[in-house]
This record gives structure tokens, C-alpha cells and sequence, in this order.
């Protein structure tokens, strides 16, 4: 006889990739859903045109996935692409110098650690924007920029950094990976754990549409989408097992 159970946890997830093995483990999902689609036909007929049958195909189901943290591997997976290490790429950076007083003009002393550059770029009194040289950690600013003695400046340099990348191809996309979710059911009658709930999901295939919003004081939240295929040979995109657990065990998540 069945008991009455109750559901009060997301799911711990598992994203393994059928390609490499390599597997994501999604430690602080938010949410972990899904959604089963069918196509409905609803067949009419006789006198006040009664429903007389549905026919029902395309059976799909849908996976979403929010986490509380974001790791890089999320979007490799979506992307179907690769990092690469030590990469280096030529980055915008902007920091602030004041003008002062020199024997030949007017300078900016460039901020602490950005004493090496070579040539900044400012925006003048006319709001153009002017390349200025760098040298000893002093731009000396043209005669023809009106800058008053102690006014704060704001420039823009180039600087190359290194670290690890991943490109964004517009030919690639995420490979098929399988989806594990495992959640904890509770017994209603004594609020302990009765079963470790599982769905699996041999075989999905990533969404290509993936956002990513970056706003003060909120947390980013990645969400990420799939669809069910089923493997070759066989009918079954998801099987649900629940696995009891024992005394000794329903203390532990």
C-alpha cells in the first residue's frame, strides 16, 4: 500500500555529457522541473458534435534548471564549445587621474600600477576624444586642451590579460547530455525521510538560448533548458525511481 508522501526540496542535478563523460553537478539548484508535452486531436461527431475520441501523439518533455550559483561549465555545455587556457586577449579598461601643474603644461599622473602605460585615451573639453603619450607614468596633456589644475579626468587604455576562454562559435552547439534529478521524499506521518526520489534523463539535448543579465544588488541566476530525445533503438526519455530508504538513513539528505 502506498504512503502519503510530501515533497519539500528542490532536486540535486547531474549533467553528464554523452560525448566526454564529464559530468556538472548541480550543488545549489533553485529549481528542477519539468514539463510533459503531448499533441492533442480531439475527434467529434453524432448529433451536438460529442467528443468521441482524442488522439494523442508527440509525447515531449521539457527540463528547466535554475542554480543560486553560476559555474563556467554551464556554458561550455550550451555553447558546444571548449575552453582554452592561457588565452590572451587586448581589453577596454578606464581609470581616473588628476591634472597637475608641470614645467612643460599640464599632466596627468597616471594611478598606482598603471604607471607602465604607454598612451592613454581622454575626452577634451570640446568632447573629442584625444590619444595622449605616456611616459614615466605622466601624460603630458596637448596645449590645446583646457583642463584646470586639479580637475579629475577620466582616461582609457588598452591591457592585455590572460585566462581562460571559450569562444562562442555561430556554428556550434551544446552536444546530447543525460540528466539526473534526486530529491527527498518525507513520510507524512512520522516527517522523517521514507525515499530518495529520482528521475533520469538518458538523453537531452541543450537549448541554444541562454541569457545572462548582470544587475546591481541582484544575484544571477543561470537558467538553463532541454528537450528529451530518446537513445537509439528504444521509446523510454525518462524513467522515475524511488528508492527506500533504511533507518539508519533517514536523517541523512
Amino acid at each position: 500500500m502506498s504512503r502519503d508522501l510530501y515533497i519539500q526540496d528542490t532536486a540535486e542535478v547531474h549533467i553528464t555529457s554523452l560525448l566526454t563523460g564529464n559530468v556538472i553537478g548541480v550543488g545549489y539548484a533553485q529549481t528542477a522541473g519539468f514539463e510533459q508535452t503531448t499533441e492533442e486531436t480531439d475527434i467529434r461527431g453524432g448529433i451536438g458534435n460529442k467528443l468521441a475520441y482524442t488522439i494523442r501523439s508527440s509525447k515531449d518533455i521539457e527540463l528547466t534548471i535554475t542554480s543560486a550559483t553560476f559555474k563556467p561549465e554551464f556554458l561550455e555545455m550550451m555553447q558546444g564549445s571548449e575552453f582554452e587556457e592561457e588565452v590572451t586577449r587586448e581589453v577596454t579598461r578606464s581609470g581616473r587621474g588628476r591634472v597637475e601643474g608641470a614645467d612643460d603644461g599640464l599632466i596627468i599622473a597616471m594611478p598606482s600600477g598603471l604607471e607602465e602605460l604607454n598612451v592613454i585615451r581622454i575626452v577634451d573639453d570640446k568632447g573629442k576624444q584625444v590619444d595622449v603619450d605616456v611616459d614615466a607614468g605622466e601624460a603630458v596633456l596637448p596645449a590645446d586642451v583646457l583642463f584646470e589644475e586639479g580637475h579629475e579626468v577620466e582616461f582609457y587604455y588598452l591591457q592585455e590579460v590572460t585566462g581562460r576562454a571559450l569562444n562562442i562559435d555561430a556554428t556550434k552547439f551544446g552536444g546530447k547530455v543525460k540528466v539526473e534529478y534526486r530529491t527527498i521524499c518525507y513520510d507524512r506521518e512520522t516527517a522523517v525521510i521514507h525515499s530518495d526520489l529520482y528521475f533520469i534523463f538518458p538523453e537531452c539535448i541543450p537549448s541554444g538560448n541562454y541569457g545572462m543579465t548582470f544587475q546591481n544588488g541582484e544575484a544571477f541566476i543561470p537558467e538553463m533548458t532541454f528537450k528529451t530525445t530518446a537513445p537509439e533503438g528504444s521509446d523510454v526519455i525518462g524513467t522515475k525511481l524511488e528508492v527506500l530508504r533504511d533507518e539508519a538513513q533517514v536523517d541523512t539528505p
